[in-house]
C-alpha cells in the first residue's frame, strides 16, 4: 500500500526589522521628493516667493538642495518668468539613488531565513 504525503511549505516570517526600515526609508523619500517636485514647480512656473505657501516650501527645501547648489546653471523657463532650478532636479535623483542603494546594501547583508518544510502523512 502507498503512503500519500502532503507537503505544506511553511516560510519563516520575514526580517520584520529591515521590512520596517525600509519602509521608513521610503517614507522619508516620499516627503523629501514631495518638497522638492513641488519646488521645483514653483520655480519652474514663476510663483510668488512673498505668499506664504511659497514661501515655507522654498525655505523647508533650501537645506535638501543646498549642496547640489552651483552644479549646473539654472535655465529660463519662459512661464511667468520662472527658471527650472538643476540643483533641485539633481537632489531629487541623488536622494532617489542613495536610498536605493542603502537598501540594496542592506539586503545584502541580511541573509533570508530558512524555509522550513512540514512533511505529514495522510
Amino acid at each position: 500500500m502507498a503512503t500519500i504525503v502532503s507537503e505544506k511549505s511553511v516560510v519563516a516570517p520575514a526580517n520584520y526589522g529591515i521590512v520596517l526600515f525600509h519602509r521608513v526609508l521610503n517614507m522619508l523619500l516620499l516627503i523629501l521628493n514631495l518638497f522638492l517636485v513641488i519646488r521645483l514647480i514653483l520655480k519652474a512656473t514663476g510663483a510668488n516667493p512673498n505668499s506664504g505657501f511659497v514661501h515655507f516650501i522654498y525655505s523647508a527645501a533650501a537645506p535638501l538642495i543646498y549642496p547640489f547648489t552651483g552644479i549646473f546653471p539654472n535655465q529660463a523657463a519662459d512661464v511667468n518668468h520662472g527658471i527650472f532650478e538643476w540643483a533641485t532636479f539633481v537632489a531629487i535623483v541623488i536622494y532617489t539613488l542613495a536610498v536605493i542603494v542603502i537598501k540594496l546594501i542592506m539586503d545584502a547583508f541580511v541573509k533570508p531565513k530558512n524555509r522550513t518544510v512540514v512533511k505529514e502523512n495522510l
